[in-house]
């Protein structure tokens, strides 16, 4: 093996980094180049159609990497730029998902940055289908994941000053979310003792601090300003998770704080995921107990010491009621894409460029067969997905239990659909315990 060349220096670290010859790879279908950071910062920049082959060439390089910087304290981050990889079926997934389960031990954290909209889906849906002993995150770009890591796992690894402050005002410190704050958002008055900031953190936690909770006008400013910034930054039904910073309040909040609070939570109640308050003073914290105890609020309330416990419980909070980010996967859905049965309902509808989403419930039986997959077959047609490759991800919450004549008519079928419109993956999601079992055995008899 070749002496390791060391590169340019990293642009937003500037430490070295590493490579060698072995750890590239080109051919018709892709490339592979792989560099090392730090020791411990595995960087990937792979392009192409990545098919079985090249997958498990990327794997045994990443495993001499690993042998080569392995010690006993020291786990690996191992960042993938997806700029332009292009497509990897089914067989190449799957044993990319395996290598990572298998050596799961050697990995802190496996990073991905300028990641097109459908991988971002594939790598979400992975994350709630595979429970991997490492974090697996998303981020905008190379800059961004790494000043991210580096905080939220304190790596330690030395900036400069500029960057420093580029971090401090631009990405959380304790969660390494990104922090959106505007001139707009803020509103400051000596004369009357008033002050109110809002910021968002991450995708949908919105910060928001008050000082004068006695004053109608005030109050009345706050929720305005408040109500402005939630629907500059976010979609009209998007939910969102706020945190509300009590340490520049004053006095006892009085009853038009608890009338205004109330009916601004309440019309927020369909897309409020959680409110938390913290530093309170003991006054202003009786006073939301009875505030949130009269509510009934239908969302999580807390109350909180610091800005420390407040973050990490709102992240956990919303990753579990986390959506698709609707600005990059459109969906699209009509009347003429579903069927009504007596006992059995399905209905259809595209997300994004070329996923198919189809939810059944209710009770099938053979009859139906035929008219479930014209109905496929009538979506794809006119949305041309034969000629660009298609996902399929299907919903059986609501299905009824169907015996076993009835299963063997639904996998004929289906098999019969993908010979005329084969299509890359088929998720299916919503399946009970009692219904495993069956799916176990369907996916060890198909191709796809």
């Amino acid at each position: 093996m070749m002496d390791k060349v060391l590169l340019k220096k990293c642009s937003i670290t500037n430490l070295a980094i590493e490579t060698n010859e072995d750890w590239q790879y080109n051919s018709e279908n892709c490339s592979i180049s792989i560099r090392i950071l730090n020791k411990n910062i595995i960087l990937c920049k792979n392009t192409g159609k990545f098919r079985l082959e090249e997958t498990i060439i990327f794997s045994n390089i990443i495993k001499k990497i690993i042998s080569t910087y392995k010690t006993s304290d020291n786990k690996f981050y191992l960042f993938n730029d997806f700029i332009d990889v292009k497509y990897a079926p089914i067989n190449a997934r799957k044993y990319y998902i395996n290598f990572f389960k298998e050596n799961q031990n050697s990995f802190e954290a496996l990073v991905y940055y300028n990641v097109p909209p459908f991988f971002k889906l594939s790598i979400t849906l992975t994350k709630k289908l595979y429970k991997f002993g490492f974090k697996v995150n998303v981020f905008k770009d190379y800059e961004d994941a790494l000043n991210m890591i580096n905080i939220k796992y304190s790596l330690g690894i030395n900036l400069s000053k500029n960057l420093k402050k580029y971090i401090k005002d631009v990405f959380c410190e304790v969660s390494g979310l990104r922090v959106t704050e505007r001139k707009d958002w803020k509103k400051t008055s000596s004369e009357n003792n008033h002050s109110a900031e809002f910021k968002f953190i991450g995708k949908n936690i919105l910060y928001s601090s008050i000082k004068d909770i006695s004053n109608l006008d005030n109050i009345l400013d706050f929720f305005t300003l408040r109500k402005k910034v939630i629907n500059s930054f976010l979609l009209p039904q998007e939910p969102f998770f706020e945190i509300c910073d009590y340490s520049k309040a004053n006095g006892n909040p009085s009853k038009y704080f608890r009338i205004h609070f109330n009916n601004n939570m309440n019309k927020d109640s369909h897309r409020l995921i959680g409110y938390i308050a913290f530093n309170t003073s003991i006054l202003i914290k009786l006073n939301l107990k009875v505030i949130f105890s009269l509510n009934k609020a239908a969302y999580f309330v807390s109350i909180e010491k610091n800005y420390e416990n407040t973050i990490i419980k709102a992240v956990e909070y919303t990753d579990r009621h986390s959506t698709f980010d609707k600005n990059e996967l459109n969906i699209i859905s009509r009347t003429d894409w579903t069927l009504d049965f007596i006992n059995f309902q399905k209905t259809g509808e595209i997300i994004g460029n070329n996923i198919l989403h189809t939810i059944y419930s209710g009770l099938f039986k053979p009859e139906y067969s035929n008219s479930v997959f014209n109905l496929n077959e009538k979506i794809i047609s006119e949305k041309n997905f034969d000629k660009k490759g298609y996902f399929i991800i299907t919903g059986i919450r609501n299905l009824k239990s169907i015996n076993n004549k009835n299963r063997k008519i639904f996998l004929a079928s289906l098999k019969t659909f993908y010979l005329k419109h084969p299509f890359e993956i088929l998720i299916i999601y919503g399946i009970d315990n009692k219904k495993k079992k069956y799916y176990r055995i369907f996916t060890t008899s198909t191709t796809f």
